[in-house]
């Protein structure tokens, strides 16, 4: 078994320098990180970064296919993907949130408008 954390990173450009950060974007992600979580607890660990217009767009693609999900899914979905290509075996996600809670956030926008 391999743990797999996905990290939402939401990239911009200063000139030649790109920076990365958590994002505010895939809201719930950082913010309630369970106190028991601890890295060294899990050796291992592979962190897969994916970048927030990765995830809101698998986002929409899950909603489409019929599955009310929210942007913490995407991210997972996103991240899954990739620890797929690196790790042999089956691999196990799990899509933590519902869409309804974010109607009126960005992954919408494209049915207000």
């Amino acid at each position: 078994v391999v743990p797999v954390v996905a990290r939402p990173i939401n990239r911009t450009s200063f000139g030649d320098v790109e920076c990365c950060s958590f994002s505010a974007r895939i809201p719930g992600v950082v913010d309630r990180l369970s106190k028991i979580f601890r890295e060294d607890r899990l050796p291992g660990l592979l962190t897969i970064e994916v970048e927030d217009d990765e995830a809101i767009a698998a986002t929409r693609k899950i909603i489409a296919k019929g599955f009310p999900v929210g942007p913490s899914s995407g991210l997972n979905f996103c991240a899954a993907i990739e620890a797929a290509k690196r790790i042999e075996g089956p691999i196990v996600t799990i899509f933590p949130d519902r869409m309804e809670r974010y109607f009126t956030t960005e992954l919408f926008s494209t049915y207000r408008s």
